[in-house]
């Protein structure tokens, strides 16, 4: 096993947007915080169809959450 950490970015994502939870780099639980939330529902979409690849389902679909989920811990209301 290897672990990293990111120095700098020479380009960032279009997808890329300020996490809400002050706690996001150093937290492990919310790994989608630093993307819009659309293109974090087709990261899980694509990653939940290739688990079921050699299990297809039919009528599969993704349905959004009524709100965006964040840190347990941390909440902006």
């Amino acid at each position: 096993v290897v672990f990293g950490d990111v120095q700098s970015f020479s380009k960032k994502s279009v997808d890329r947007i300020s996490p809400v939870c002050p706690h996001f780099n150093q937290c492990p639980s919310c790994h989608f915080l630093h993307i819009d939330y659309a293109h974090e529902l087709r990261i899980k979409t694509d990653t939940f169809k290739n688990i079921l690849r050699k299990h297809p389902v039919k009528n599969f679909r993704t349905v959004e959450a009524p709100r965006r989920l964040t840190c347990l811990l941390y909440t902006s209301d």
